[in-house]
């Protein structure tokens, strides 16, 4: 086992990685770095001390919210929450927009307690006659807040149900973040696992409805494709967090979701080649 360092962040130590010279996506070195239980405390580690990677102004307001509950619920404090992860994660979603989305969210669900109900069910899909079933996933992708008619909304809406169940200790891997840079990054672990792991050689294909070929070019994309038949959201999230599961058991100690999106989105965020069509402008800062 070969060891990368990071020359670019000086207060990264030497990381473990897996060789692997085949990545069309990646920038300079044919590199992967390995998903294990130590890796994952030293980008945590990294996370504790750097300033920049310190959580904002959206935990501090979601916070707040848990410990006050229905005397802090409503339009405005969900409106507040909605900007700062807006903010804190360079989703570039318009005010306009964010002022649509929290209300959709405080129109659905009316208290509180029915907002937690609806975190607590992830894979709940629409149902007309009880409107109180709604997923959050699917309230925040269907809802018709574009307004230049190119803005990925799933990416935002994975990030509001990860930071509201941040502070829920069932609840806080439950969420796993989807963003351009892990739509980009874990089909290149899939390639290097099919050549020693047997489930990985069909996923392609087990997961056709998110992975999305073009040539050279291999990306996760969870929205609705054209001539896809059948489509829901929930669905190709649930299969995009199987296929998260899949890769966070490669590792020799267990890993939360949590610490393997770390370890992928923070040592790979500058090292991603930006494919021909790019699914989403979305960035991540925290």
């Amino acid at each position: 086992m070969k060891e990368f360092e990071f020359e670019e962040v000086k207060n990264y130590k030497i990381l473990k990685y897996y060789e692997h010279s085949e990545q069309s996506n990646l920038k300079g070195e044919q590199l992967l770095v390995e998903i294990s239980k130590e890796n994952v405390i030293e980008i945590e580690r990294i996370l504790q001390i750097d300033s920049s990677y310190a959580y904002g102004n959206a935990c501090t307001l979601i916070k707040q919210l848990h410990e006050k509950k229905e005397n802090n619920y409503g339009f405005t404090t969900i409106e507040k929450i909605c900007l700062a992860i807006n903010k804190e994660n360079s989703t570039r979603i318009s005010k306009v927009e964010i002022e649509k989305i929290s209300k959709a969210i405080c129109d659905q669900y009316k208290t509180y307690a029915e907002l937690m109900k609806a975190l607590n069910c992830r894979n709940i899909k629409v149902n007309k006659d009880k409107k109180n079933e709604i997923n959050l996933i699917e309230l925040i992708y269907n809802k018709n807040f574009r307004t230049d008619g190119k803005k990925n909304y799933i990416s935002f809406a994975t990030k509001f149900c990860h930071y509201m169940c941040l502070f829920n200790k069932d609840n806080r891997d439950k969420y796993p973040i989807f963003d351009n840079v892990l739509g980009r990054v874990i089909p290149l672990y899939v390639d290097y696992f099919k050549k020693s792991d047997d489930r990985f050689k069909n996923v392609e294909s087990d997961f056709e409805d998110i992975i999305v070929v073009k040539g050279n070019e291999k990306y996760i994309d969870l929205r609705k494709r054209e001539g896809q038949a059948k489509f829901n959201i929930i669905d190709n999230y649930n299969s995009y967090c199987q296929l998260l599961k899949m890769l966070k058991e490669k590792s020799k100690k267990e890993i939360s979701f949590t610490g393997l999106d770390h370890l992928l989105w923070y040592c790979y965020k500058g090292r991603i080649k930006k494919g021909k069509e790019e699914e989403s402008n979305e960035e991540r800062n925290d």
